[in-house]
């Protein structure tokens, strides 16, 4: 059996990100990446870098993968990072929302700048695909979107029946 969320967590996403131009879900789904950390090194401008959030490597046959110990911020409070709602975009993963077998969400500590706990999503065990990942990621996304429409936070424009 999957494990839930135990708390609700937010992702911040900078409205300047390519993909993001209109939020982080549109059409009632979550934008394909919402979730995914930086796999590489990331250009900030004026000379500054972002460090990945992953560390990947070159497995047999060329594919790329990552190991644990990485991954997606996520915070317990909305808007967490400066700037808030000006600068960042925010996705809710809520309370119970199922994480895909192959992904764990670990608390890693206090943040006492942003007054707000840090926790990350990462590889359960051991090493998998980036591709995977990114998939096992797009997944809990879209249990996050299952999980806010339950809960009436999110009212879906066309049901299925």
């Amino acid at each position: 059996m999957s494990d839930k969320t135990k708390v609700d967590l937010f992702r911040s996403i900078h409205k300047t990100t390519p993909g993001f131009e209109h939020g982080p879900i549109v059409d009632d789904k979550a934008v394909i990446g919402v979730l995914y950390p930086d796999f590489e090194i990331r250009d900030l401008g004026r000379g500054k870098t972002r460090a990945a959030d992953v560390e990947t490597f070159t497995g047999d046959g060329g594919v790329k993968m990552v190991r644990t110990g990485g991954g997606t911020s996520l915070f317990d409070k909305a808007f967490a990072l400066p700037g808030g709602t000006k600068f960042w975009y925010c996705f809710k993963i809520p309370t119970d929302t199922i994480i895909p077998d192959s992904l764990k969400v670990r608390f890693t500590d206090k943040n006492e700048r942003f007054k707000a706990n840090h926790y990350q999503i990462e590889v359960k065990t051991g090493t998998m695909s980036v591709d995977a990942m990114k998939g096992a990621l797009d997944n809990m996304a879209r249990n996050a979107i299952v999980r806010l429409v339950e809960l009436g936070d999110i009212k879906p424009s066309v049901l299925v029946h």
